[in-house]
């Protein structure tokens, strides 16, 4: 599948609609939302899903002289940022968010320059190092910023014996309001390495894979679970998000709910 091209705004997924992430080659798609029974692994440990294109068309890209992006000094965007907006606004988007202010300070969130209403959530490996920017705006559309490559999300806080995994930094933030230990993956399936490295070196006993109750969320917390070299288990939450669910109840609630799954003891290493 060497010919395969990412999705862009010309070229969108026809299996899913969507002009991002997803993958398409001359006779296949691999989409990486919309399941199918011809699921394709990645090296980061991400999936995605192999279908043939609507009424047999075939598609072929033209080809493209790809320039070499240079890395992001992720740390220096972010402190030019700050000096030029110190007035991060953020209560502006807890608000719109349903999370604490707190939550937003802990995830490094900051202004995003050039941009409307719109702020920057740093991304790490597993070590710590800062090495991508997502970006965010009150509309809800995300982007990473050029040069990012894709971490997660980790707060500067210190780390608990139990932590729960969510998809994004707004889900992050609620976790975070809510009382737990937080870390966020770029997407439902993505991040893979850099959680287990995350939760090896800050010494986590447990984690708990908080999952969108859809066939892509659940096979990501799935296939992360094969990886954790801890005890694990996955909860499905009964509302589309954990910012959702702030709504409805709060951390004694999930605890309890916690207490009645089943954990995944972690295969040998």
């Amino acid at each position: 599948m060497s010919d395969m091209r990412r999705v862009d705004r010309a070229n969108k997924c026809p299996i899913c609609d969507h002009d991002t992430w997803c993958l398409l080659g001359r006779s296949v798609v691999i989409c990486m939302r919309v399941v199918s029974d011809k699921p394709k692994p990645f090296k980061g440990g991400e999936t995605g899903y192999i279908h043939q294109y609507p009424d047999g068309k075939v598609f072929r890209p033209a080809p493209v002289k790809r320039e070499k992006i240079p890395v992001i000094n992720t740390r220096k965007v972010l402190a030019d940022w700050a000096r030029a907006y110190p007035n991060n606004r953020l209560s502006v988007l807890a608000h719109h968010l349903g999370v604490s202010i707190r939550s937003l300070e802990e995830l490094e969130c900051q202004v995003a320059g050039g941009y409307i209403n719109t702020w920057a959530f740093p991304m790490k490996d597993g070590y710590g190092n800062y090495i991508g920017i997502r970006v965010r705006n009150l509309s809800g559309n995300k982007w990473a910023v050029t040069g990012s490559q894709a971490g997660i999300f980790v707060p500067i806080v210190k780390p608990q014996p139990r932590m729960l995994v969510v998809e994004g930094p707004t889900d992050t933030a609620a976790g975070l309001t809510l009382g737990f230990y937080t870390v966020g993956r770029p997407s439902c399936s993505g991040g893979v390495p850099h959680i287990v490295d995350h939760v090896r070196k800050q010494r986590i006993r447990e984690v708990v894979v908080v999952s969108d109750n859809d066939g892509p969320g659940i096979k990501g917390a799935t296939d992360l679970q094969q990886w954790l070299p801890v005890p694990s288990c996955v909860l499905l939450l009964p509302t589309k998000d954990l910012r959702e669910f702030r709504r409805f109840g709060d951390k004694s609630t999930i605890d309890s709910m916690i207490k009645e799954l089943v954990w995944t003891q972690p295969k040998q290493q």
